[in-house]
């Protein structure tokens, strides 16, 4: 199938997405306050995720491998 004509999510700053996404599900009503909500990027040369957004609360923070 030609898959040329589809118009794929693309993003001008990947980072500000994933700031953007990261508050939009801490703002939703269906997610606790006490849930912790963080942010990556994956690197996909060297497959080790960034830390974009953190959360003081997760023991997700700075980059995972």
């Amino acid at each position: 199938m030609d898959a040329s004509r589809l118009d794929f999510a693309s993003f001008d700053d990947l980072e500000q997405s994933v700031a953007a996404d990261v508050e939009a599900i801490r703002r939703a009503p269906l997610i606790p306050e006490d849930i912790p909500v963080t942010g990556f990027v994956l690197d996909e040369r060297t497959l080790r995720l960034q830390s974009v957004v953190g959360d003081p609360r997760s023991q997700l923070q700075g980059g995972l491998r």
